[in-house]
Order: C-alpha cells, then sequence, then structure tokens
C-alpha cells in the first residue's frame, strides 16, 4: 500500500557499517517484528509496520542516535511521539507515557521518554518506527535485534 510509505525492498536494506544505533530501552526483547500478522492490522500483505520492544510502563527509552526531536502528543493510534530527524534518518518512538526531552537537540543515548500504553495498544511496550531517506525500513536491522 502506497499510502503508508512502506517499501517492501527497503525493509531489506542493510544500515552502512558506520551506523551506530544506541538501543531504545534496558530490555533486549522484541515483542512483534516488522511484517508479522498481517490479518491482525488490516495493512493488507504487510503486517505491523514497525518493531515492538519490551518496555514496562515508566520504563525509560533512550534516542537511538543524535538528531533533533520533535515531541508529538496524542499522535493518532501511535499515542504520545517522539520523533527525531537527522540526515537522511526519522526514527518515531511511539506508546509513550510521558516526554523526558524537549523540542531540539538530542544525542544518542539519552533518555528521552517514559514507556507507556498511549494510543492504540494492547499494553506498554515501545513501538519503533524508521525511516532511511524516506522510506519505511526495518529498525530491527539497525538495532542487530
Amino acid at each position: 500500500n502506497p499510502g503508508l510509505g512502506y517499501n517492501v525492498l527497503a525493509a531489506r536494506i542493510l544500515p552502512p557499517l558506520n551506523a551506530k544505533f544506541f538501543y531504545p530501552t534496558d530490555y533486549r526483547v522484541v515483542t512483534q517484528r516488522m511484517g508479522e500478522n498481517p490479518n491482525k492490522y488490516g495493512y493488507g500483505p504487510l503486517g505491523h509496520e514497525g518493531l515492538d520492544l519490551r518496555a514496562p510502563n515508566g520504563s525509560n527509552i533512550y534516542a537511538c542516535f543524535d538528531g533533533t526531536a520533535i515531541l508529538m502528543p496524542n499522535f493518532g493510534a501511535y499515542g504520545n511521539t517522539i520523533r527525531v530527524v537527522s540526515g537522511g534518518y526519522r526514527i518515531e518512538y511511539c506508546h509513550l507515557s510521558k516526554f523526558l526531552a524537549r523540542a531540539g537537540g538530542i544525542q544518542g543515548g539519552q533518555i528521552i521518554g517514559l514507556a507507556g500504553e498511549t494510543g492504540n495498544t494492547r499494553g506498554p511496550h515501545l513501538h519503533l518506527n524508521l525511516f532511511v531517506d524516506g522510506k519505511r525500513v526495518d529498525p530491527a536491522s539497525y538495532l542487530r535485534v
């Protein structure tokens, strides 16, 4: 579905060797991968459009890389979301219970928010959306999960 901005080929692109991403939670557990459960989401054959990571309610969420933060309270199904942009990268941290970062410059590894269950979710977790040069890609390949 072109309206989602998802490109199946882009999801298979590996990150550049010099890309260093900080892990965004204290829990290295993937609860749902990109593309899983296509019948559940109604997106057709594409399935889940991001990466879900374990993040209990109120746990720290860290910036994956340096960039400019944009705070987006109540961002539809994603709930409280922080979007960080840097060069051709754009990442969205979704379902947050609280923003700790301010809009503007942030550093990779900085605590930017607390996990929650805002928006359309069945429990607290961190949902990540990642775009590289405007194309949706699988965050798992950048986080090495």
